[in-house]
């Protein structure tokens, strides 16, 4: 019996709060204020809804541009890029070189500092956009001959070393 009640009365409430009151705009000291009564003889009635005056803008207009469909002509002229390696066979590589005792373009710095030991002798470089260090090992631990490696950004970004 209770729930009934209050909700009528939650009805009621609603129904006067939103009931449709006249907004008058009013411009004081040239700023235009909004208020539910009249603020003087120069006070204009709202027309229209008194929650909102924004007019939403027009439609956009302009034709969408159609996205040229490839032919089958046109993709058969086409030649196929190199495929890049996936990420399990550079991870593989990167394995199988360092059972070897060789580095693998790719590796950490760390890595290659602990297959091969500290370089012997490095050198910093500037390439175009990144700094690299050139490191040299001379018979290091395991792998005997020459070996040099350009480190760039922290990766082996090139190798040589005795051959196998």
């Amino acid at each position: 019996m209770m729930k009934p009640l209050i909700v009528a009365t939650l009805l009621l409430a609603y129904a006067l709060a939103t009931h449709a009151t006249p907004i008058y705009r009013c411009d004081v000291n040239g700023r235009a204020t909004f208020q539910d009564s009249p603020c003087g003889e120069d006070a204009s009635r709202v027309e229209g809804s008194p929650l909102t005056t924004y007019q939403p803008p027009a439609a956009h207009q302009r034709p969408l541009r159609a996205i040229p469909r490839e032919t089958a002509s046109s993709r058969q002229t086409r030649k196929p890029r190199k495929s890049r390696q996936s990420s399990l066979q550079r991870h593989n590589q990167r394995v199988e070189a360092r059972r070897k005792g060789i580095l693998a373009v790719g590796m950490s710095e760390a890595v290659a500092i602990q297959i091969l030991g500290h370089p012997d002798n490095f050198q910093n470089e500037r390439h175009v956009s990144d700094r690299c260090k050139q490191y040299y090992w001379r018979n290091p631990r395991f792998s005997p001959g020459l070996h040099r490696a350009a480190i760039c950004d922290g990766e082996v970004a090139r190798y040589s070393g005795p051959a196998r």
